[in-house]
């Protein structure tokens, strides 16, 4: 060991790397490295799991958004048919009672004027 006097005068011995080993083997510094990759590679898995899980739900919400569209569209469809019947039943039932209304008045003698 070098021995070295310090502006103290008392003698030091000079410092080198310390590695405290376990009975497992190893230093605590590959231990500690050790149980981080294991954590780092389980959680990684972990992530990787739930973005396949979140990527399944994506594409099922995109296959529920085409079949909701797609309702959608065919109620609208029906919906315009309706309103196209209706108004020509309407425009039927406005003739009827149009020709009603001329009936009546030239029956009783009113004159009439469309």
């Amino acid at each position: 060991a070098v021995v070295s006097t310090q502006s103290t005068g008392m003698p030091s011995a000079s410092t080198a790397r310390l590695i405290i080993t376990t009975p497992f083997g190893g230093s605590e510094t590959d231990k500690v490295k050790s149980q981080f990759a294991k954590i780092k590679h389980n959680t990684d898995s972990r992530i990787n799991s739930n973005d396949s899980a979140v990527d399944g739900q994506k594409r099922k919400l995109d296959g529920l958004s085409g079949q909701v569209d797609g309702i959608i569209n065919e109620a609208n469809q029906k919906l315009a048919a309706l309103e196209a019947a209706a108004m020509a039943n309407i425009t039927s039932q406005q003739t009827i009672l149009s020709g009603i209304a001329k009936r009546s008045c030239i029956e009783t003698g009113i004159n009439y004027y469309t």
